[in-house]
């Protein structure tokens, strides 16, 4: 998060959220596959829960950490954009669920991941990174961030700025 582009509008963010995914999707789908028989023989019911039925799919997904990113954008139209970081596994798994994905989504590899966006030049800006963190209006608000596990900021002022439409 403190590496996002410094036109960043707002951004959440935190580690772990891959290995809270498996830990939380695990035992759903362990009690979902016990209603197999009620589905009929042979059938994989987590499948019909979702296309990542193994929990470790789910932590690939959101790898060791995880960043949603609004700004840049089209005239007054925020794009919003999300930063995976992880090894292959994690990169693997985005850019299949983007090839699944229908519309408009750009995808751009980074060194320590992906970053997938409804914008190709935000989807660059965010892979590229900036010195958000480093800005003053970041530093005031959320004065330690670098040491918290989950970190939220949105720029009130600068949306407002964008107009009565942009919600976050």
């Amino acid at each position: 998060l403190l590496d996002l582009p410094d036109s960043t509008l707002a951004a959440v963010g935190g580690s772990g959220l891959g290995q809270a995914m498996s830990d939380a999707v695990a035992p759903v789908l362990e009690g979902v596959g016990g209603l197999g028989g009620l589905v009929g023989q042979g059938n994989d019911v987590s499948q019909l829960v979702s296309p990542l039925g193994d929990p470790d799919d789910w932590g690939s997904l959101f790898g060791d950490q995880t960043v949603l990113a609004v700004g840049g954008g089209r005239g007054d139209e925020p794009a919003v954009g999300v930063r995976v970081v992880g090894g292959q596994s994690t990169v693997d798994a985005v850019l299949a669920l983007v090839a699944d994905a229908k519309g408009d989504v750009s995808a751009e590899p980074t060194s320590d991941g992906v970053v997938v966006a409804d914008d190709a030049a935000w989807a660059q800006a965010v892979a590229s990174g900036g010195g958000f963190g480093d800005s003053q209006r970041f530093r005031e608000a959320v004065p330690e961030a670098d040491q918290a596990s989950v970190v939220g900021f949105a720029d009130l002022e600068a949306a407002a700025r964008l107009g009565a439409d942009v919600a976050f």
